[in-house]
């Protein structure tokens, strides 16, 4: 059974070493027509990005020519070959100047500057996207070192997905939206350095024969230099990881703990995310259904305290749209309804479901037409609540009707408009 499992599973058999190192060594150097493969396929990735298409942007990754340098540098590393190390991180570099001015210039020349889904899913790593990284690099080495040749590499470019983070980071600059440019950025050098480290442990495993040089001095320190290298790439990478995993963690705690809980009473989560402000971390929350009470609120900032999470802020919004209605939106106008949701929240204007709340009152009141809730920016930032009737409220009636919009609404003062229809 043993014997079988390691004929099923022996990586090094069909394994073309030399060959492999060759392909690698080749298809590092960026000159002549890799060139023009380069820019074109950041074209067409920030192309993709600006228009949404996931087509394009697909297409983009398989023509790429950015894995090559990174494989490089994981082979170089890993044979302790110093000339190729360096022209791998030279052409690496130069590749990336190339990808981001292409673009820049793209994002400063098309007219649509709104940020897309594609773009806002590019803007910070996740614990699957190193995964798939390391996956990916250790694919893609695996296939070219084959004897027989698999066609293994389109599938890894695609996975591997380095090119449309490069080009997110380029519209961020474009754009001076430098947190969309860090985060993407992030995500990009992230994925270089795990698919360099695939490529250096699979190298160590299958025994790629090391560069022997004449001069033993030499060939010790080169093999020195090598080591403190792979330490230098391992170490800022654990602790990227590191980061991914605790905010991974501290979002799966929300989103079993909280958003969960919204969502079993009956209410809809729309959007929600995490986003830094100083020493504290604000939880935005985007919902629509029944309103939040101040006392709601306290209570799940109250289980944030209790699992040492104090850091992290509670902010509700309520939207009288649905999740279905925000994804027909373009990012743009989505963005800009939920910047106008906060700047209501800051001035304490309530934003209420005019439909709920008439069938709620109707129940209460028979006889109410045209409801419709008014909340004033200016002048005195009351609340209003206008409505029509045939015959006059009874003054039992409208004290009812405005306690019942007071406890609703979570408010402290409300004006009723009444319109009278004539018969």
């Amino acid at each position: 059974m043993r014997r079988r499992l390691n004929i099923v599973f022996n990586l090094a058999r069909g394994t073309d070493k030399e060959g492999a190192m060759k392909e690698i060594a080749s298809g590092v150097k960026l000159q002549g027509f890799h060139v023009w493969i380069l820019i074109c396929s950041a074209l067409l990735a920030s192309i993709g990005l600006n228009t949404n298409s996931v087509a394009v942007i697909i297409g983009a990754m398989l023509i790429s020519p950015l894995m090559s340098p990174i494989l490089g540098i994981g082979l170089s590393m890993g044979i302790h070959d110093k000339e190729l190390f360096f022209q791998s991180m030279r052409n690496f570099l130069v590749a990336i100047l190339l990808s981001l001015g292409t673009s820049i210039l793209f994002f400063l020349a098309t007219p649509l500057k709104e940020s897309t889904s594609e773009l806002l899913s590019r803007t910070y790593p996740t614990l699957l996207d190193v995964l798939i990284a390391f996956v990916g690099g250790v694919a893609g080495i695996v296939a070219i070192s084959r004897r027989d040749k698999t066609n293994a590499i389109p599938g890894v470019a695609i996975a591997t997905a380095l090119m449309p983070p490069l080009c997110t980071a380029g519209y961020g600059l474009a754009t001076m939206k430098l947190n969309i440019f860090f985060g993407a950025f992030y995500l990009f050098v992230l994925n270089a350095i795990f698919i360099s480290l695939a490529t250096f442990f699979i190298v160590k495993y299958l025994k790629f024969p090391v560069k022997i040089y004449m001069n033993k001095p030499r060939e010790k320190l080169y093999s020195r230099w090598s080591a403190l290298l792979l330490l230098v790439a391992i170490v800022p990478s654990g602790y990227f990881l590191y980061k991914v995993y605790n905010r991974q963690a501290v979002k799966n705690q929300i989103q079993a703990h909280i958003i969960n809980k919204l969502e079993n009473e009956g209410r809809e989560i729309i959007k929600w995310n995490l986003l830094q402000r100083d020493k504290d971390v604000d939880i935005k929350i985007y919902y629509s259904g029944k309103v939040l009470s101040p006392k709601d609120v306290d209570s799940m900032q109250n289980f944030l305290l209790s699992h040492k999470m104090g850091k992290y802020i509670l902010k509700p919004f309520r939207m009288n749209i649905t999740r279905d209605e925000v994804n027909e939106l373009s990012a743009e106008v989505a963005n800009d309804i939920f910047a106008q949701m906060v700047e209501q929240n800051a001035r304490n204007i309530h934003v209420v479901d005019t439909l709920n709340v008439y069938k709620e009152v109707s129940l209460i009141i028979p006889g109410l037409d045209s409801p419709y809730i008014i909340n004033t920016l200016a002048v005195d930032s009351l609340t209003r609540f206008s409505y029509a009737t045939r015959v006059p409220l009874s003054p039992k009636l409208d004290s009812l009707l405005n306690k019942y919009l007071l406890q609703r609404l979570y408010l402290d003062t409300i004006i009723t408009i009444p319109r009278i229809i004539k018969k």
